[in-house]
């Protein structure tokens, strides 16, 4: 019986998916290759790094169980929808952090991990879903993650959509905006095939979720139910609702499947941690009654799921039963005791109710974890941001140690945060909000209102809260800064258009005065950076309307905006 899956590659060999950034352009490029002038005292690269072109996978195990089971299981074997997770997470590398942040309390413990974990009894856990007919597994691994993050703000379970996560990543209505109107233009679109079944994956999914769409309730309108996907053939929502989100994007965590103890606290945290793997029936055991799933090649990953829980000791023998192993095949089993407890989205006659395990030394298991941190959609109003796209790769960072992105305040506002994605991990940064800017050119042209400090721990994309808002008049300019207080490179990512794959097209607009790269004393224009493509750095500000957070102080009667006098911010305006 061969395996029933629809895609499954071997991996590249690993250093030979990315190109050197300063010798490869990307191939779609139409842009002169003439270097930028050079700034002074630095030499700006001319070149975007190269794009790995990655490809649905088209090949399949080369060793196939030579005959059926034994006996015909008893059980229902639920039907496997499928398979379309696309696997970049191997190619984009990234790595453990050397030091926790103190900032990043979840993860920053001395508190012993316990040897077994279930999450199924912590009470962020919310109940299992079921993605057939369609390939959707890495929408329902990140709502997964936004389910449990509404259990642990709001004490109670909501079934948020999965269906308004793809329409909204998959929309090619480049009308679809935020209330700031500075991503208008850009979207991401499936190439020969439909939304439903193009597929995904963790990084481009993090990139869509910053922007604030797809975390919306399905109880809200009956189009964001994924029952009405089924029925219809398709999601189909009125780009009205795209910013319907009851939660917002907050952090995304990318942590390495080898910091085994990093995904565990973060499994304890948050509820759960998005990861994929290579599929096949080969390597399952739910066909002979069992539930445990072990795959000893390295087989490019097809699926999705979200760990949820751990068992040290889960014994070598429960991976006996595989079907492949059964019939003779694969015979290998782990080396080691271990598994993860996985929630799976193909419903509750899935193994134990729709969960299982896999072995720690599943050599299929996905190079990345993902933690999408969420917050309250009220939490702000307001993102300032010219990053609507979701482009990736092994490079997408910026190698300099300041950069900024200028913005023009739509209302009387309090800007509370700002948001950045980074592609290294222990970034010491500090970020600086200027206001009323002299020249829109030079992001440090203006009053300094306020600064922050603080240190990352894993790579991805960072909410940073300010101690101290700045406030900012309608139609003033201001400018978020970000610097390394050390002198290291930032490696902030960007976004661009890249239409070189086989699969989706990644498009973005980036206009000259959005984003800057600061060489020396010297500002560059972002969209200038590169010869061969135009860029936006991801770079964002989160805002609400200042009168909204003010409060009243009957002792003193003034009004009082996060412990700075409001009627000193009013006098701005």
């Amino acid at each position: 019986k061969a395996p029933k899956q629809t895609e499954t590659p071997a991996k590249e060999p690993a250093g030979e998916a990315a190109e050197d950034a300063s010798q490869q352009p990307s191939e779609e490029s139409t842009e002169s290759e003439e270097p930028v002038e050079e700034a002074e005292g630095s030499t700006a690269p001319t070149e975007d790094p190269a794009e790995e072109t990655m490809e649905k996978p088209t090949e399949e195990p080369t060793e196939e169980p030579t005959e059926e089971p034994a006996e015909t299981p008893s059980f229902d074997v639920p039907e496997i929808p499928t398979l379309n997770y696309i696997d970049i997470d191997d190619d984009i590398h990234v790595e453990a952090p050397a030091v926790i942040s103190p900032l990043d309390d979840w993860c920053y413990s001395t508190t012993a991990l316990p040897a077994k974990y279930d999450g199924r009894t912590s009470g962020i856990v919310s109940s299992v879903k079921a993605q057939s007919p369609y390939g959707t597994c890495w929408a329902f691994s990140a709502v997964a993650m936004a389910e449990s993050a509404y259990m642990r703000l709001y004490g109670s379970e909501a079934n948020l959509s999965e269906a308004h996560l793809v329409e909204f990543f998959y929309n090619s209505d480049d009308t679809v905006t935020t209330t700031t109107g500075n991503i208008t233009g850009d979207y991401v679109a499936p190439k020969g095939d439909t939304q439903e079944e193009n597929g995904g994956n963790g990084h481009y999914t993090t990139f869509a979720l910053a922007t604030w769409k797809g975390v919306a309730d399905e109880s809200e309108h009956e189009s964001f139910t994924y029952q009405a996907a089924v029925s219809n053939g398709a999601a189909v929502i009125d780009s009205g609702y795209a910013f319907a989100d009851v939660l917002h994007l907050e952090n995304a965590f990318w942590i390495p499947s080898t910091d085994t103890d990093g995904i565990k606290r973060a499994v304890m945290n948050y509820g759960g941690v998005g990861m994929s793997y290579f599929y096949s029936e080969v390597f399952d055991d739910s066909y002979v009654g069992g539930s445990a799933y072990y795959c000893p090649e390295n087989y490019s990953t097809n699926h999705a799921v979200t760990i949820v829980g751990w068992d040290d000791d889960y014994a070598i023998d429960n991976f006996k039963n595989r079907y492949g192993y059964s019939a003779g095949n694969y015979t290998q089993l782990p080396s080691n005791p271990g598994a993860w407890l996985i929630k799976n989205s193909w419903g509750t006659n899935y193994h134990e109710d729709g969960y299982f395990w896999i072995s720690y030394e599943d050599a299929s298991l996905a190079d990345v974890g993902y933690v999408f941190d969420y917050a309250k959609a009220d939490d702000f109003k307001y993102n300032y941001q010219y990053d609507g796209g979701s482009y990736a790769n092994s490079s997408a960072g910026i190698t300099q140690a300041k950069v900024a992105a200028v913005y023009t305040a739509t209302g009387n506002q309090e800007i509370g945060a700002v948001g950045v994605a980074f592609d290294k991990t222990n970034v010491p940064y500090q970020v600086k909000i200027y206001t009323g800017l002299t020249d829109m050119t030079k992001p440090e042209s203006g009053t300094l209102q306020t600064t922050q400090t603080g240190l990352t721990t894993y790579e991805g994309f960072h909410t940073i809260h300010l101690d101290e808002p700045a406030f900012v008049a309608k139609g003033e300019s201001f400018s978020v800064v970000i610097e390394s207080t050390d002198g290291s490179d930032l490696e902030v990512m960007f976004d661009r258009t890249y239409t070189g794959q086989n699969w989706i097209d990644l498009v973005s607009v980036p206009k000259e005065g959005e984003t800057f790269i600061a060489y020396g004393t010297t500002w560059i224009d972002a969209v200038n950076y590169y010869s061969n493509a135009q860029i936006t750095l991801r770079i964002k500000a989160f805002a609400n309307d200042a009168l909204e957070n003010a409060r009243f102080d009957a002792a003193n009667e003034q009004f009082k905006t996060s412990g700075r006098d409001f009627h000193k911010a009013m006098g701005r305006f």
